[in-house]
């Protein structure tokens, strides 16, 4: 710590992150979409340091395939959907912008009582 003292900070980062786990969001929606926006500006309202955020147009795939939390998501409907998951496992998709701020906050909780489960205690 005395030869670089900056570094604490971000090894306190790196031990959040790993104690938390990261909440994944995949949005899907061609470019420029109303409802697409309108769902990205939601996940912009709440705080989420650890997420991992995709945003695809529809169909859209990797030629080597290696993007994992693409797969298996697509429109909904014909509407632009997020995917809020958690270790590749998602929540119902979300059409609606008013239902994502709820949703994202709940990952959140969840993520938390996770890593407070597996410590014993909270900090």
């Amino acid at each position: 710590i005395a030869q670089t003292p900056r570094a604490f900070a971000t090894s306190l980062e790196v031990l959040e992150a790993c104690r938390e786990g990261a909440v994944e969001i995949v949005a899907i929606g061609p470019p420029g979409d109303p409802g697409l926006e309108a769902l990205l500006e939601e996940v912009a309202r709440v705080y989420l340091p650890h997420a991992a955020c995709v945003v695809a147009a529809p169909g859209s795939v990797r030629k080597d395939g290696n993007l994992v939390l693409l797969r298996g998501k697509g429109l909904v409907q014909n509407a632009s959907a997020l995917y809020i998951c958690r270790n590749f496992t998602c929540l119902a998709p979300i059409t609606d912008a008013k239902g994502v701020v709820p949703a994202l906050e709940a990952a959140s909780r969840e993520a938390l009582a996770a890593a407070v489960d597996r410590e014993g205690t909270a900090h």
